[in-house]
């Protein structure tokens, strides 16, 4: 199953979802408030002293109340004093108006035009239609907010001209992160809100650029820009494919995986009898054919003058010599597996490719059909005996494909390279620029010309008028993701970034958050720990996993709305026990949960409040 494609708000719902689910019997989260916010609380029960107990966005807060109030209304507030239990302010009578008129217990107030009006003349705010809308809207989702911020967000919303509900979710966020009011700021998060994914917006801006510089009708000035832009982008689409072709070890592609399994077929390893048996049953091996026998007759394939085509294009490295000599002298078993480790691998021709090898094997031996075939076992949880788990488990974890740097980069600097690729960190690289330059900015490097984001804001008063707009809205995603990069949630500090990443020829955008205390070198601590990975998979669709760290002792849970492949898991769980015990860690368990990510039920925000965290309740 394919999962919907998902906006970054939406995951970062379905992150909260599932954080909830996992969570499930942990306690609840607490709420703090702040001195001069404004929200409307429903009053659950009334104690002695002035004392209540409200009830806002599901928490249940006791504060000190002002003024004689009835358990089960409805009213909005001001904090006169956030220290120790809260002290409040009524800023409505609910209990003067008609009975028809009181919300019902429970639910937010539905006041009129002239409530609003009322309240905004009571926070000296003005009473323009955007800002009645924007606090009626404030009001529906309980949603604490101060008279600075309902003032300013109220006049960015004239400035921009909208209304909209998606306009008033976008200043609630802005609010709730305490997000300057600018129009630029309320493009970033607009951005982010979109169903298209990163992945999409670099591959189609990237083709666009690329068919705009064959157009004879661009300037010079254009076609510059568009190169530069050009570069940028393919630098960021490498760096993340790199994240994936560098920093996992599964091998890409069908052909790939085939021929990993007859490498170990051909080697004298524990696991050549389970590659043999599972080759037979996917059908590379002719059923009654030994395996000697099969090597014989590749051998005299490959020799044979009308196969010269054939294996220049699937080995170009062999000369017209190398091959009718020393692969002569070579024994067949030693041919084949030289040859089926060095075959080229090409993605974009792996359906060719593998017709090319089936020319050169024994008549019986269906390498297509049986590419298909190993992918559809390893997607529907097929039984496999010991001998091919362990072949599977080799070639899962092997590091395959020609042209891969092996060990070159660890999968962190993989991860801060394509982060940098993007140009994320290009203003933090200017405010050090000018402090090296004592106050003026040093000239950048050529890779810093090449990163994503400054290239785009240097050509885009250059880029032809049909190609800006696009190019204007990938700044502001990107700004958008710069925004919400960070995020300090009492004394837990939050990290997320978001990322294009290839496996073979699909790319996708994966989400990860970091979640932990920070250390006094501003690092978060890696002894305790939590990491979240979000991401929209070619045939498992929308996963998230769960990564928790406690004294070094890590725990995955793989969320996904589709059965096990127990296969898969089994054969892969030792390597991520070694790789992770290699980096001091030790695994204590991989669990697969069922749940129907994309299905959950859409959470109040985009996005989390900065004012929750887990920790103490207000109450002492």
């Amino acid at each position: 199953m394919q999962g919907l494609p998902m906006n970054p708000a939406q995951q970062m719902q379905a992150q909260q979802a599932g954080t909830q689910q996992l969570n499930a019997g942990q306690g609840a989260k607490s709420l703090q408030l702040k001195k001069g916010q404004v929200f409307q609380g429903h009053v659950v029960k009334l104690f002695p002293q002035s004392l209540a107990a409200l009830q806002l966005q599901g928490q249940t807060v006791t504060a000190r109340l002002e003024a004689a109030l009835t358990a089960g209304e409805r009213y909005t507030f001001q904090v006169q004093q956030a220290d120790g239990i809260p002290r409040l302010q009524v800023l409505d009578a609910n209990t003067e108006r008609p009975a028809e008129q009181r919300s019902p217990q429970g639910a937010p107030a539905q006041g009129s035009s002239s409530d609003a009006q009322q309240l905004l003349r009571q926070l000296a705010v003005s009473d323009s239609r955007a800002h009645q809308e924007l606090l009626q809207h404030m009001q529906r989702e309980q949603q604490p907010f101060t008279r600075e911020q309902l003032q300013a967000g109220g006049q960015l919303l004239r400035q921009m001209n909208d209304t909209s509900a998606s306009a008033m979710q976008q200043v609630q966020t802005m609010m709730m992160r305490n997000m300057p009011m600018t129009e630029t700021v309320f493009r970033s998060v607009q951005a982010l809100n979109t169903n298209e994914s990163l992945s999409q917006q670099l591959q189609q801006l990237q083709q666009q650029a690329a068919g705009e510089l064959q157009n004879s009708r661009a300037t010079t000035q254009q076609q510059q820009a568009l190169q530069q832009l050009l570069e940028g982008l393919q630098a960021a689409r490498r760096e993340g494919a790199a994240v994936v072709q560098q920093g996992a070890p599964t091998p890409a592609s069908e052909s790939e995986r085939l021929t990993t399994l007859m490498q170990q077929m051909a080697s004298s390893g524990r696991e050549q009898a389970g590659a043999e048996d599972l080759l037979r049953r996917l059908g590379a091996v002719p059923q009654g054919m030994s395996r000697d026998e099969m090597f014989a007759q590749f051998k005299q394939n490959v020799l044979s003058r009308d196969n010269e085509a054939v294996v220049r294009q699937l080995w170009p490295f062999l000369s017209n010599s190398s091959q009718g000599t020393p692969l002569a002298r070579m024994e067949p078993q030693q041919l084949f597996q030289f040859l089926m480790q060095n075959m080229a691998q090409d993605s974009g021709r792996e359906g060719e490719q593998l017709r090319l090898l089936q020319q050169l094997l024994p008549s019986g031996a269906n390498v297509t059909q049986a590419a298909q075939n190993l992918t559809n076992a390893l997607q529907q949880n097929a039984a496999f005996s010991e001998g091919e788990q362990r072949a599977l488990q080799q070639m899962l974890t092997q590091q395959g494909g020609a042209g891969r740097q092996e060990g070159s980069f660890t999968p962190g600097q993989l991860l801060s390279r394509a982060f940098e690729q993007l140009g994320l960190r290009h203003e933090q690289q200017i405010s050090q620029g000018m402090e090296q330059g004592g106050g003026r900015l040093q000239a950048g490097g050529q890779e810093g010309q090449q990163q994503l984001k400054p290239a785009l804001l240097a050509q885009l008063a250059s880029l032809p008028d049909h190609i800006r707009p696009q190019a204007e809205q990938l700044v502001h995603r990107l700004t958008g993701a710069q925004l919400f990069g960070q995020d300090q949630q009492g004394p837990l500090s939050h990290t997320a970034l978001q990322l294009p990443v290839g496996f073979g020829d699909f790319y996708t955008d994966v989400s990860m958050q970091w979640e932990g205390r920070r250390q006094s070198n501003g690092q978060i601590d890696p002894d305790h720990a939590r990491v979240l990975f979000y991401l929209n998979l070619e045939q498992l669709g929308s996963t998230m996993v769960d990564v928790q760290i406690q004294n070094r002792i890590v725990s995955i849970q793989v969320m996904n709305d589709t059965p096990e492949p127990a296969a898969l898991t089994k054969a892969l769980k030792p390597h991520v026990k070694s790789r992770l015990e290699a980096m001091g860690y030790t695994l204590s368990g991989i669990h697969w949960r069922e749940s129907a990510i994309e299905k959950a039920e859409p959470a109040p925000q985009s996005y989390p409040q900065s004012s929750f965290y887990e920790g103490f309740d207000v109450r002492v």
